[in-house]
């Protein structure tokens, strides 16, 4: 019974992604672009909003299981880049 429940969350939750418009290829460009050029060997990025994960990828060498220690993924500074470079698309 819980698998079941489970698998119908995980699909409402996939419902609730597709049908919410958020422009992140901008952002996996721009983190691609860091990876191609060396000044970072991999990422991984996870965005939440209302306590619901809207995005996860993984790029360059880094997986879910990848553990890195970086103050600055920490930092309100990084919200504010995802966000503009997100929100980038919208202000044109």
């Amino acid at each position: 019974m819980m698998g079941l429940l489970f698998f119908f969350a995980q699909a409402q939750a996939q419902r609730d992604l597709q049908s919410t418009c958020y422009d992140f290829p901008p952002l996996e460009r721009k983190i691609q672009e860091w990876v191609d050029s060396g000044y970072y060997s991999g990422a991984s990025v996870l965005i939440t909003k209302d306590n619901k994960v809207i995005y996860k990828s993984h790029f360059g060498n880094y997986k879910p299981e990848t553990v890195v220690f970086n103050p600055f993924l920490s930092s309100p500074a990084l919200a504010f880049v995802v966000r503009d470079i997100v929100n980038k698309k919208n202000s044109k």
